[in-house]
């Protein structure tokens, strides 16, 4: 209890949580429940333990102590064992206004991602960013906002949930009367996603 009392509920826990993927693992011994092995498989002996690990779920580091700090100075020593990033390359996550103002200006449609259910946004996300699309997706300019009923953005939109992807055209006065074509579906994958960006992607290369 000392550690969540104390580092893990320092505020500058969060600023370094925004530089890795943190995941909490509680070893339940209850039976059938998924990974429950996963300290022992690791090699790990006591409670709590800390790791770093790279994307394969091979460990890499432990830092040296408890303190956000020493948590900085381990990832510094980690980065350089990391394995080379595979994985499409993901867009620039632009703001609204500047999306608008720039996509106006190079004549590109703004591709506006409505996040919602965090089950649903990956399998979205999942079909968006992959490889197949990297080259399409730097055609568009790209910006996520998220999911509230009574946010006024998604008023506007008349989005009743997320997620949902928008293509919007920055050309239009109003963000309600700028929507395109909209991409919701409960299984998206990744034929469906890239005919949606394709119809979009024809639509910039007429407006130039």
């Amino acid at each position: 209890m000392s550690v969540e009392r104390g580092t893990l509920s320092k505020p500058e826990l969060k600023d370094f949580g925004a530089k890795v993927v943190l995941f909490c693992h509680i070893t339940t011994r209850i039976p059938g429940e998924p990974h429950d092995e996963l300290l022992k498989e690791k090699g790990g002996r006591g409670f709590p333990t800390f790791w770093f690990l790279d994307p394969t779920g091979k460990v890499i580091g432990e830092p040296k102590g408890r303190s956000v700090a020493d948590f900085e100075a381990t990832l510094k020593e980690v980065l350089p064992k990391m394995p080379p990033f595979k994985g499409p390359k993901r867009p620039k996550i632009w703001k609204l206004e500047d999306a608008l103002k720039e996509g106006k200006d190079k004549e590109l449609v703004v591709l506006l991602l409505i996040k919602g259910d965090k089950d649903k946004n990956d399998e979205l996300t999942k079909s968006l960013y992959d490889k197949k699309h990297e080259k399409t997706l730097a055609k568009f300019l790209f910006v996520e906002h998220t999911f509230d009923k009574e946010d006024e953005l998604c008023k506007k939109l008349d989005v009743k949930d997320g997620p949902v992807l928008l293509a919007i055209d920055p050309h239009k006065e109003k963000i309600e009367e700028a929507v395109l074509g909209t991409f919701k579906d409960d299984k998206p994958s990744v034929t469906k996603m890239g005919d949606f960006l394709k119809k979009w992607e024809k639509a910039a290369e007429k407006k130039k």
